[in-house]
């Protein structure tokens, strides 16, 4: 099998596989006891999976030396960046981070180095991005127009348009890997300007597996051509539409509809539509009728009516 570490400087195959490979999802199960019944487990969301590669570069092994092998490994641990972890054959292709790297010298075998990786997954995190369902006569906001990406103006972290196509496991991979991605939107992960970085920018979609699902994602991750992203941009609608004043009863006027997703709380809400979460009895008053008697348990796919004098 072929084990690859690719980053921003460069990409490189392990010449000699680990005995084994071993990756670790704990669930993070929660014990509680309950009276009359025991312990019981509660499920929990899973933890970051854990990788651990050891194996060894000897100095006969092929036309790079072991030193230089070492080196990329320390290069690549001080680097502070998000690492593709890719094993061809066994279907894996994460982002990690190195928690820990060791190098040993074993007396005799002076010039082979011995080595100890220690993985941690990575997960791209940031603001999310909230989508207002328009209505009549109300004022919004939709992607609906996009830019040609460039190296001036891709920063990772970005969120941006996927065109859909090939992707590969490096940015220097000849052949692409699995089958062509749907397009969509999705995260700009790392990016690579090197010369020899024929695919520059990664992206991992957000309609990937196991990083949300956003029906107007893409399921792509790996390294793509600048030619299949593009950049999203913000174009208002029905700009000419006066703001909403606050109404004389103090109570809020129809807006726009916000789809509850999975993780989402009234405070939450309120916080991020208004820019404050102390708002969210106006969201509960408004929308009583679907949260129901408990504003603490809100149900994802719930769509609740936003008041206006929030968003103008």
């Amino acid at each position: 099998m072929n084990i690859v570490f690719s980053y921003k400087d460069g990409s490189m195959t392990i010449p000699i596989n680990p005995e084994e490979l071993e990756i670790n999802t704990p669930n993070n199960i929660k014990i509680e006891r309950i009276v009359g019944l025991g312990e019981v487990a509660i499920p929990g969301s899973p933890d970051l999976s854990r990788v651990v590669v050891e194996s060894v570069f000897w100095e006969s092994q092929d036309t790079y030396t072991s030193k230089t092998r070492i080196e990329f490994f320390a290069k690549m641990a001080a680097s502070k960046q998000a690492i593709q972890f890719t094993v061809e054959e066994k279907n894996i292709d994460m982002l990690v981070t190195i928690e820990n790297f060791r190098k040993t010298v074993k007396a005799g075998e002076e010039d082979d180095w011995y080595y100890l990786l220690e993985l941690v997954e990575y997960r791209p995190y940031g603001a999310k991005f909230i989508e207002l369902k328009p209505v009549a006569g109300q004022s919004s906001t939709q992607p609906s127009t996009t830019t040609a990406a460039s190296k001036d103006n891709l920063k990772i972290g970005m969120k941006v348009y996927f065109k859909g196509g090939s992707h590969w496991y490096s940015s220097d991979a000849k052949n692409p890997t699995g089958g062509k991605r749907t397009a969509g939107r999705a995260t700009v992960t790392n990016l690579n300007w090197k010369s020899w970085g024929i695919h520059p920018v990664h992206l991992i979609g957000t309609n990937w597996k196991g990083h949300g699902s956003e029906p107007a994602g893409s399921n792509v991750w790996g390294w793509v051509n600048l030619d299949q992203v593009q950049l999203l941009e913000a174009v208002p609608l029905n700009t000419s539409t006066p703001p909403a004043q606050p109404r004389a009863d103090n109570k809020a006027a129809v807006g726009a509809t916000y789809t509850v997703k999975s993780g989402d709380t009234l405070w939450g809400i309120s916080k991020a539509l208004s820019g404050d979460g102390n708002n969210w009895r106006q969201l509960y008053d408004l929308n009583k009728s679907v949260i129901g008697g408990n504003p603490d348990l809100i149900y994802p796919g719930q769509v609740y009516t936003v008041p206006t004098n929030w968003r103008t």
